[in-house]
């Protein structure tokens, strides 16, 4: 299958599908998160929060740009990890962030995905040029909370995330998250605990 067609299927999904409603959910257990970043660009600060149980797992961001930022491109992968540790790519996407931010209405899957991630944070690029000393943040994002499209298999995973800059697409911040999808009882998935 070709780009569109896998972009097309996972909209359908993302918008159609919630799997959370049912009686049984798959959800991402992350076991690690690295993250590096081009310190003339962005300082970034990110910290995976493991408690004992994998229902309260939250992922928290800080960032700050260092330096006007013109143009920004986000190329997001999926890739499944097999047990004998083999990867193989289900998904990938590039979107340029700065005429999303223009059009925010044409990319119907980044804008589903931004919506959710924007709830969490001032996480989103809302203009461009970006500003220098602007700053973005995530915290607190209960990765249980997040939509696991249907036609993701239960299995290990890595997703990861560049965010890149300029004509020439200088990687800026690369995050990539280790981990697997687990089928779960929704009962199982109750509020933390205070």
């Amino acid at each position: 299958m070709n780009e569109h067609c896998w972009v097309r299927i996972l909209t359908l999904v993302l918008l159609n599908i919630t799997l959370s409603n049912g009686f049984v959910t798959i959800v991402p257990i992350i076991s690690k998160m690295d993250c590096k970043f081009n310190a003339r660009i962005i300082n970034l600060t990110c910290t995976l929060n493991k408690p004992n149980t994998f229902i309260n797992q939250t992922v928290s961001m800080e960032m700050e740009i260092m330096r006007e930022v013109k143009d920004v491109k986000l190329a997001a992968a999926y890739y499944v990890v097999s047990e004998s540790g083999d990867s193989s790519r289900l998904v990938q996407r590039t979107v340029d962030l700065c005429s999303y931010v223009r059009h925010p209405n044409r990319d119907r899957l980044v804008k589903v995905i931004f919506d959710r991630l924007k709830e969490k944070g001032n996480h989103f690029v809302t203009k461009c040029p970006i500003p220098r000393n602007e700053k973005f943040y995530i915290r607190n994002l209960r990765l249980t909370s997040v939509q696991i499209p249907g036609f993701i298999p239960e299995s290990s995973f890595i997703f990861e995330n560049i965010y890149q800059i300029g004509a020439l697409f200088e990687p800026a911040v690369e995050i990539r998250y280790y981990g697997k999808l687990v089928r779960v009882m929704n009962k199982d998935l109750q509020k933390p605990r205070t």
